[in-house]
């Protein structure tokens, strides 16, 4: 199994050509807390409304992201791929049109932390085969592997647990194509998540 150093470098190599390392300041909710050094997203209280919070690089090419998880309730935490250009899921202005149902958005390929589940382009929640279950812990991570070219993607999402260090399957999405950005919705208080940070030989 792949341990934590490895994953933590082999992001930093994905990083440098076309991944995701920050969070995007303007197209992230407004009532979401930023870090200083933009790889933390918080939400402080729970407002009743569905807050979303976007990677600042524009995927085009195969890439790893790494999500890690800090604390907060799994519900309404849902995480995964936006495409950039669609028109279900922005508006003319080019901001998101934060139209969710029941953590499911249109032109969004997601993973559910409560229901282990995924959804595309706004289906309903689905269990993968794999049937893996992981327990989402303090500094245990998500990652999201881009595979494939812009006409067609395959993303895979894997758990890394701190304890244990190994990496499981927990699903695969396939069907989604053109530019993406990473997005996260964060729908109750005291939730938190954050970039892994490149790590970088020197």
């Amino acid at each position: 199994a792949a341990t934590s150093q490895q994953l933590q470098q082999e992001a930093a190599e994905q990083t440098e050509r076309g991944g995701c390392s920050s969070w995007d300041r303007y197209l992230s909710h407004p009532e979401l807390i930023l870090s200083p050094d933009v790889r933390t997203v918080s939400s402080e209280t729970a407002s009743g409304a569905m807050r979303a919070a976007f990677g600042d690089t524009v995927l085009r090419k195969p890439c790893r992201v790494t999500l890690v998880y800090n604390e907060g309730t799994h519900v309404f935490l849902v995480a995964g791929l936006c495409q950039a250009h669609n028109g279900e899921a922005w508006d003319s202005a080019g901001a998101f049109k934060n139209d969710w149902d029941n953590g499911k958005h249109r032109g969004c390929w997601m993973y559910s932390f409560f229901y282990n589940a995924f959804s595309a382009d706004g289906s309903d929640w689905e269990a993968d085969a794999s049937d893996v279950r992981p327990e989402f812990a303090t500094g245990d991570q998500l990652v999201l592997e881009l595979n494939g070219s812009p006409s067609s993607w395959i993303l895979s999402y894997y758990h890394l647990g701190t304890e244990s260090g190994e990496k499981s399957l927990i699903g695969r999405s396939k069907g989604l194509n053109g530019e993406l950005k990473v997005i996260l919705l964060l729908g109750e208080a005291h939730q938190s998540m954050s970039f892994l940070p490149p790590q970088r030989n020197h």
